[in-house]
């Protein structure tokens, strides 16, 4: 067996170890020890393995010191190491309270910052509009599906990039 192929394991167990512990939540931060217990290995031998994960989007250091999080990749990497052989793009995996928490506050914070915003054309605002509306719809909802969630968050996110640069594109054409 070569030394690549002996570190898998641990990145899957690791991964997973990270994922139990938080319960799927890119908000807990997880210290290394914890992680390589739970993962039944060495601490020695879970850095290099979220070395690689971190190296890989699946994982962030968020901290001083060893304490570790799940990236929304590594969540999605996770469940398809637990689950090889379910469609996870077919499942409704739902957001954790965590997240509806994180989600709540973002809605509130996107319409807070739209109260004051003059740059937003009419249909950039009503599709902004839209999107939360959706969002609040997806929080009202008894199981709220992270993958509505991410496709509206990333329309959102296009949507300000557009704006974004129609702003820094007047300011040039000003100069």
């Amino acid at each position: 067996m070569t030394q690549t192929q002996s570190r898998w394991p641990n990145r899957d167990a690791v991964l997973v170890a990270l994922y139990r512990i938080s319960n799927a939540s890119t908000l807990v931060m997880t210290s290394v020890e914890e992680i390589a217990i739970a993962a039944n290995i060495a601490v020695d031998e879970a850095m290099p393995a979220l070395e690689y994960l971190k190296d890989r989007d699946l994982v962030a250091f968020r901290a001083m010191g060893p304490m570790v999080a799940l990236t929304p990749r590594g969540v999605d990497r996770a469940e398809d190491v637990m689950y090889p052989n379910v469609d996870t793009e077919g499942l409704t995996l739902v957001l954790t309270i965590d997240e509806r928490g994180e989600l709540e506050k973002t809605i509130q914070d996107i319409k807070k910052a739209l109260e004051t915003d003059k740059t937003l054309d009419r249909d950039t605002r009503a599709s902004v509009d839209a999107d939360l509306a959706s969002l609040s719809a997806q929080l009202l909802s008894p199981k709220p599906s992270r993958q509505v969630v991410r496709v509206i968050l990333h329309h959102l996110v296009a949507l300000a990039e557009n704006v974004a640069a129609n702003v820094i594109s007047a300011k040039l054409l000003g100069l």
